[in-house]
């Protein structure tokens, strides 16, 4: 296994798999500063700046079922910039990193504050926190939402293919749950091929151990 991939995380179901990887569906560690030029160098690979999970296209119609309008081009930064702040105060302390890159936002989780080891059910400590993110996204609801797991490279391919997207599901579940349009999200597991440390040591591998949300507005 390439030792650049990646295991991600996040869940609110009741089950449990046995295995070290993580599953697909749509953090205490220092905030970072915002840069209207894009995120810090290393911080965030393509797959997270490219295209929208299913694509613009499919995307749109779905919120167009859902009567979503979308944000005017003049107001696309400061809606944004005000999400941000508000992602940031409700995240803070938590181990939750908030990552803005250009328009998008993204939320980053560790899976040691999400989810037990091998299982996709969210911790119950964690609760609170991704049930205030839910809220600011039901009220903020001109973006699309990408739900992104990731593992580390322990375990199979297979094994960590699927745990990333039983988490990312589980965390898509329960912001629908809490209010969320799931008109408006996508899921999708990674498993470990998209690290964003070296899976040579603990450190690196609990890195890779991850759930992303991002945040992407809807214009016009």
């Amino acid at each position: 296994m390439n030792h650049f991939r990646a295991v991600a995380a996040l869940a609110l179901s009741g089950a449990a798999i046995a295995t070290n990887g993580c599953a697909t569906g749509s953090f205490s560690e220092p905030r970072l500063a915002y840069r209207p030029d894009g995120p810090s160098v290393g911080l965030l690979g393509a797959y997270l700046t490219g295209d929208i999970v299913g694509g613009q296209g499919n995307r749109r119609a779905r919120i167009a079922r859902a009567k979503i309008a979308p944000i005017a081009e003049s107001q696309v930064s400061e809606y944004m910039a005000r999400q941000e702040a508000t992602l940031r105060r409700e995240t803070v302390g938590t181990g939750v990193e908030v990552i803005r890159s250009g328009p998008d936002v993204v939320l980053r989780m560790p899976a040691a504050i999400t989810f037990p080891v091998g299982s996709y059910t969210i911790q119950p400590q964690f609760q609170s926190t991704l049930r205030e993110v839910a809220q600011t996204l039901r009220l903020g609801n001109q973006t699309f939402v990408d739900v992104l797991g990731h593992t580390d490279a322990s375990g199979s391919d297979a094994a960590n293919q699927a745990l990333s997207l039983n988490r990312a599901q589980a965390v898509a579940d329960y912001l629908q749950l809490r209010g969320v349009v799931m008109g408006r999200v996508a899921v999708k597991g990674y498993g470990e091929s998209a690290p964003i440390a070296s899976n040579d040591g603990e450190e690196g591998r609990a890195r890779n151990r991850r759930i992303e949300i991002r945040i992407v507005p809807i214009g016009q």
